[in-house]
């Protein structure tokens, strides 16, 4: 039997963080951690409400190094909806990306919800 990896991910500004599963959606690790990130579509990517960046490099802080690489690489649902509405290209779908590795995320604030 495998056991999953537990990776940590740190939402900022909200300053959240805790272990998840490897291959946990960023959307479903802000749901567990309480972080406000916007989703309307129930995570199809298609609202484009869950917008979010990696913030990379290391955080001693955190004893952590954050790249882009720590995400899943963008599926055909992302790309297909990063084409039509010319989402900037260091921004990614949380309903869509998986984390894969210790990662600092940030979600701007017009995809917060309140």
């Amino acid at each position: 039997m495998s056991e999953s990896k537990d990776v940590f991910v740190f939402f900022s500004p909200s300053g959240r963080r805790g272990h998840v599963s490897a291959g946990t959606s960023v959307r479903d690790a802000a749901l567990q951690l309480g972080v406000d990130l916007d989703s309307i579509c129930g995570g199809i990517g298609r609202c484009g409400r869950c917008q979010v960046e990696v913030s990379a490099g290391r955080f001693d802080k955190l004893s952590i190094t954050s790249a882009a690489e720590h995400l899943s690489a963008p599926d055909e649902a992302e790309r297909v909806f990063a084409q039509r509405r010319r989402m900037k290209p260091q921004r990614r779908l949380g309903c869509r990306a998986l984390i894969e590795g210790d990662v600092v995320i940030d979600v701007p604030q017009a995809f917060q919800s309140h």
